[in-house]
């Protein structure tokens, strides 16, 4: 055997190994980009539960979601406390949002939040606070919200009363 020969399967042998690692490499991306995918939803949800905790874990924000959700007069304070829960919780949907856009969320996990969203988002006084902050949001979410059509989306039920958006009684 000479040298050109040995040197030829040398060459062969290099490029499966170079093929072999190549293959290895894509797998370990795919398996890393689901664990990425999947601490991502993880944080997503863990920060909604955080905004949920909040209006249940307190009386006083509990009544006050409650009542305003239902377009009672509240006091300013009561008012302000209710502004700030719509603004993290709208937070929360915005970053739902972009994590559906960039294909970091799956659709199925998706539609279920872009549903809550809507439920609140249809609801008359929710949609005043919303006139009056969607510029603290990003024109994309804000384009989304806006081009939402009206029959999508579900029925926000809270404390076993049902919450509708106008026309839909």
């Amino acid at each position: 055997m000479n040298w050109e020969a040995i040197g030829a399967i040398g060459e062969v042998v290099g490029a499966f190994g170079v093929i072999l690692t190549l293959g290895y490499l894509a797998i370990q991306i795919r398996q890393n980009t689901r664990s990425l995918k999947s601490a991502s939803y993880q944080s997503a949800i863990n920060s909604m539960s955080e905004v949920a905790g909040s209006a249940y874990n307190d009386e006083d924000v509990s009544r006050i979601i409650h009542e305003s959700l239902r377009g009672k007069e509240v006091s300013d304070l009561a008012q302000y406390r209710f502004e700030t829960f719509l603004t993290r919780l709208f937070r929360n949907f915005e970053n739902f949002y972009y994590q559906h856009e960039a294909g970091v969320m799956e659709d199925h996990l998706w539609n279920g939040m872009k549903n809550s969203m809507l439920g609140y988002y249809r609801l008359a006084p929710v949609r005043s606070w919303w006139e009056s902050r969607k510029e603290i949001y990003s024109v994309q979410f804000a384009s989304f919200l806006k081009n939402e059509p009206e029959n999508s989306g579900a029925i926000l039920e809270l404390s076993g009363s049902k919450f509708e958006a106008p026309g839909d009684a």
